[in-house]
């Protein structure tokens, strides 16, 4: 690495909780200076960048105001969704290497980025965007249920809901408008069968399929997943099909470079595209996962093409990961053990709890209220379920408001 390609330059990275510090760090680990803005007065990325501000990230004149006054040479974000569309905008007005507007919307806005696609051989879920509850009645006798409701715009399965017919429809609809941006709804067709992800990154226009998981949902919570396995139980036909229409997709709508992070079902042999986005997965996917199992620090490379230094891509390695969420048994938390052996068995890359002894557990209903999550790596699929065993069977807490005195750790696997 050519330090002088960096060093004494500014990095504005919109976001500061705790999924953007590795970002963070690999900028000041090659000499850049970083600026952060966030929501929060204080989150955890302030403690390690070297300035920050408190902006929402969505705001885009607060972030270029920001962007002004650090005079900063570059601006980025990684793991969230509202974020892409206020680096693209400020990229642009600022003149700095960036996706463009256009093609940040397409990634980030679930029916702009499927009415891009409706004219190609994608395989695409049966879709509407609705903007009243009347609207989506008439709506949903087309599409024919099971149907799913989401915002078009926003992350972490906020609003995600799956209904069965009209009553349900009528209970979840305003759920679903007031996690939308802009009140509007898009009612998509189910299709049931294994998700898949696939992680990748654009190299001079170039898409490259670097990991591919298998996704598994809670059982009583179909739209949050809790886990997500490095390489996937899969034909070797069907992942080179997905790696194909991801490669497809990603051309089609544009994007020149960066981390991509994409979601498919299978049905009958077929992919259908789920989302796509134009940043890493959430949970330390970009940051700690894609570099296991590919041996690719995607965040380094990110960095330099945003600081224009030129590099070939490295050769891509087939390791194992595997990201588990926590959920455990609802109620008060009176104890918690474990937590320092399993931190030391070889293997576990990351251990984090959402919640402190005195918090009270509830059920979670998206994706950010899951209770914690374990990251493990190796070299093997049997390895790393094996070591997420160990890790579960580890972890024990006390609840009050429960018969039992003690709880094991419940994962939900299907298993």
């Amino acid at each position: 690495m050519v330090f002088s390609n960096f060093t004494g330059k500014r990095i504005l990275i919109l976001g500061g909780g705790i999924f953007q510090i590795p970002l963070i760090l690999k900028a000041k680990s090659l000499g850049l200076e970083v600026v952060v803005t966030d929501m929060y007065p204080d989150p955890p990325g302030r403690k390690v960048a070297d300035f920050f501000a408190q902006v929402d990230i969505k705001d885009f004149e607060g972030n270029l105001k920001v962007a002004r006054e650090y005079v900063v040479d570059a601006v980025t974000s990684d793991q969230t969704d509202v974020g892409i569309c206020t680096v693209a905008k400020v990229c642009q007005e600022m003149g700095l290497k960036g996706i463009g507007y256009a093609t940040a919307q397409k990634f980030t806005n679930k029916y702009l980025m499927k009415e891009a696609l409706i004219e190609s051989d994608i395989p695409l879920p049966k879709f509407s965007l609705v903007a009243s509850l009347d609207q989506a009645r008439k709506i949903a006798k087309d599409l024919e249920y099971p149907l799913v409701l989401k915002p078009p715009s926003n992350q972490s399965s906020r609003g995600v809901h799956i209904v069965h017919n009209d009553s349900e429809l009528q209970k979840c609809y305003p759920l679903t408008q007031m996690a939308s941006f802009d009140d509007s709804v898009m009612m998509e067709e189910y299709i049931g069968g294994t998700e898949y992800t696939v992680e990748g990154f654009v190299h001079n226009s170039c898409a490259y399929c670097l990991a591919v998981s298998d996704k598994r949902h809670l059982k009583n919570n179909s739209c949050v997943a809790n886990r997500l396995t490095y390489p996937p139980e899969i034909d070797e036909r069907l992942r080179e099909r997905l790696e194909q229409v991801n490669k497809k997709i990603i051309t089609i709508l544009g994007l020149p470079f960066g981390i991509t992070h994409a979601e498919y079902k299978v049905r009958d042999g077929l992919p259908f595209l789920i989302e796509i986005a134009a940043r890493g997965g959430g949970t330390f996917i970009s940051s700690d996962i894609i570099p296991a199992v590919s041996g690719i620090d995607v965040n380094e490379l990110l960095l330099m093409q945003l600081f224009g230094v030129p590099f070939e891509m490295p050769h891509i390695e087939s390791n194992a990961a595997n990201l588990e969420f926590l959920i455990f048994n609802s109620g008060i938390v009176k104890d918690i053990r474990g937590v320092k052996h399993v931190k030391n068995i070889p293997g576990v890359k990351r251990l984090h709890l959402d919640f402190i002894v005195g918090d009270r557990l509830v059920e979670p209903s998206d994706d950010r209220s899951r209770h914690g999550f374990i990251l493990v790596t190796g070299k093997t699929r049997k390895e790393v379920l094996e070591v997420s065993e160990a890790v579960r069977s580890s972890i024990e807490i006390d609840i009050e408001e429960t018969k039992r005195e003690n709880h094991t750790l419940t994962s939900n696997n299907g298993r």
